[in-house]
């Protein structure tokens, strides 16, 4: 108890009422929770957002749980979320995860910021038991579409085929329940190339509805697209900049985020000119630009 206190004596300033770590000293108290118990237990109690840098191998499955609970806790007090801190999550895996989480998930049975956090925590430790509860918030299109996103890409990352492939009509379905692409933008990422042929993925391209915005639809375009994109698909994504380029007069009047798309289409296709096929889309395209005196 003395130790303890002492030790609390320097990390804790003695004016702060809540008994917060001093910011920066953070590191240093979670290095310490690692392998003092006593210190453990007083951030869980009261300053457990450190304990995500701390090393937790050593702290039991009550520890990880309360600590769970605790952030949670947070989120639903604040109405923050501790996005900084995702890709620590996995540190909090413990036995009793999945079913500490589930109760958590469904519509309505927390605030937003908790069910969306949670799902994050769900992903990061690649809960699979969690599948269908997340497929089933997913395709619920009455949901917030920001914890519907949060269920896709915690779904991708667990990759669970069978609910993954239950998605797919989503992507052929209304859109209006989508005003800022999120969920779009988080399936096209779950089901591309996997589970969807390039031919597929271009007929669900859209101008975004929000261009100003940076978000999972245009992660996707500017992004993940090409890392599922194969050199045996450049002609169908060619054949989309085609079809493009015959809808505007003018490059210039594309929107941003597709214009952004067909110049990095274009880009990515000179490095496999060597194929018949896309070197004959690639110049065709080529050829219309350069007599609209716009750049190829």
């Amino acid at each position: 108890k003395a130790e303890r206190d002492q030790i609390l004596s320097i990390l804790v300033h003695p004016t702060e009422p809540e008994h917060h770590v001093v910011p920066q000293l953070t590191g240093g108290a979670a290095w310490l929770a690692s392998m003092n118990p006593d210190i453990l237990k007083f951030m869980i109690e009261n300053d457990p957002t450190a304990l995500i840098l701390a090393d937790l191998d050593k702290a039991g499955g009550e520890d990880k749980q309360n600590i769970v609970t605790k952030l949670l806790g947070l989120i639903a007090s604040s109405g923050l979320p501790l996005s900084m801190m995702a890709q620590k999550y996995a540190k909090l895996n413990h036995p009793n995860l999945g079913d500490q989480l589930a109760p958590l998930l469904d519509k309505d049975a927390s605030p937003k910021m908790v069910r969306h956090e949670a799902m994050r925590i769900a992903e990061a430790c690649q809960l699979g038991d969690l599948s269908p509860q997340l497929c089933r918030v997913s395709l619920d299109i009455s949901d917030n579409c920001e914890v519907r996103a949060a269920a896709i890409t915690a779904l991708a990352s667990i990759d669970e085929e069978s609910s993954l492939r239950q998605l797919i009509p989503l992507l052929r379905g209304a859109q209006s329940e989508d005003p800022e692409d999120e969920v779009k933008g988080a399936l096209l990422n779950a089901l591309y190339p996997k589970y969807i042929s390039t031919n597929d993925l271009f007929s669900y391209i859209t101008e975004p509805k929000n261009e100003s915005l940076f978000g999972r639809y245009a992660l996707f375009l500017g992004y993940q697209l090409f890392d599922g994109l194969r050199p045996a698909d450049i002609p169908v994504a060619l054949s989309w900049v085609s079809e493009q380029q015959a809808e505007y007069e003018r490059v210039y009047d594309l929107p941003h985020r597709i214009e952004a798309l067909r110049n990095d289409i274009m880009l990515y296709a000179w490095d496999f000119l060597i194929d018949e096929k896309t070197l004959g889309a690639f110049a065709k395209i080529a050829l219309v630009s350069l007599l609209r005196h716009e750049p190829v």
